[in-house]
C-alpha cells in the first residue's frame, strides 16, 4: 500500500508491505520513510508524523480503509548514521474497526540476510511493488506499480540485489517479493 507521512511541514509518500508479525499490525518500509537520521551535534533523529497506510490505494480511492501508524522504528545504523545498507523501517498500525491489518488483509513473510548463493543470476525473479511518483510524469503516485525482473547481481556499494526496474521517488519501502 501507500504510506503517507510528514516531516515537519513537508508531506510525502512511500510504499510499504504488511508483514507477518506477532501483533498482526506491522508494515515494513524504508528507514528514510520513518525517520530522518540524526545530524551529529546538531539534531536527534526526527520521526515521521501523520502516518497513514492505505492498502489498495488507487487514484485517491481507499477501498480497504486507512490505517493509522502508532509507532515507528528504524535500524540504529539508519537512524543514527544514515547508513543506506540498513535503510529499513517498521511501523505498527492501529486496528481498523477493532481488526488488525493482518487479520483483515493477510501478510507476507519476510527474510533478512539471505545467503548470496540463494540468488541465481537471470533465474531468480523479483516482483517489486511500489507507488512511484517523482520525477517522472508517467508515475504520479496514484497507482500501485509492479515490476517483474530477473536478479542481475549485487550492487558493489550496498551489496543489495539489483533488478531491472526504474521505479522513482515514492516507491521506497515497497516489497521485493520472491516466488509470489
Amino acid at each position: 500500500g501507500i504510506l503517507f507521512i510528514s516531516f515537519g511541514t513537508q508531506n510525502g509518500s512511500c510504499s510499504a508491505t504488511v508483514v507477518t508479525s506477532r501483533n498482526r499490525s506491522v508494515i515494513l518500509t524504508a528507514g528514510h520513510c520513518v525517520v530522518q537520521p540524526a545530524v551529529e551535534g546538531v539534531s536527534p533523529p526526527i520521526f515521521a508524523s501523520n502516518v497513514l497506510f492505505v492498502p489498495g490505494y488507487r487514484n485517491g480511492a481507499r477501498p480497504l480503509g486507512t490505517y493509522v501508524g502508532t509507532k515507528g522504528s528504524a535500524s540504529f545504523a539508519w537512524a543514527i548514521t544514515a547508513d543506506f545498507t540498513d535503510d529499513v523501517g517498521a511501523i505498527t498500525l492501529a486496528p481498523l474497526s477493532g481488526v488488525p491489518i493482518e487479520d483483515a488483509l493477510g501478510s507476507r513473510g519476510v527474510s533478512f540476510n539471505r545467503p548470496d548463493n540463494t540468488y541465481k543470476k537471470n533465474k531468480t525473479r523479483f516482483q517489486v511493488f511500489g507507488y512511484p511518483a517523482l520525477p517522472s510524469a508517467f508515475y504520479d503516485g496514484q497507482r500501485l506499480i509492479l515490476c517483474d525482473s530477473p536478479f542481475l547481481g549485487f550492487q558493489k556499494i550496498f551489496d543489495s540485489p539489483v533488478v531491472r526496474c526504474s521505479m522513482k521517488e515514492g516507491s521506497s519501502g515497497g516489497g521485493w517479493v520472491l516466488k509470489g
